[in-house]
């Protein structure tokens, strides 16, 4: 059976640290593992889940932003592919 970390999305990510370069590297890493993507965490790809990650912390708090990424990860077309 796996351990508890084990089974964790945010993997590069602590939950207290918000800022841009950690939360984007989490965000290139889910973009992995969800969807078996490489994407650099500077990159466009990132910079646009990044985009909906704040825009919904500001509006709500990082644990909820976290919530709705990974919920639009699983919504992209090509996990029907994957």
């Amino acid at each position: 059976e796996p351990t508890r970390g084990a089974r964790r999305l945010l993997t590069e990510i602590d939950g207290a640290d918000a800022t841009e370069g950690a939360v984007r590297e989490q965000l290139a890493a889910l973009h992995l593992r969800i969807l078996g993507e490489e994407v650099e965490p500077e990159g466009e790809v990132a910079g646009d889940t990044f985009d909906l990650f704040e825009k919904v912390r500001d509006r709500s708090n990082a644990t909820h932003a976290w919530e709705v990424v990974v919920a639009a990860l699983l919504q992209d077309p090509r996990m029907m592919w994957y």
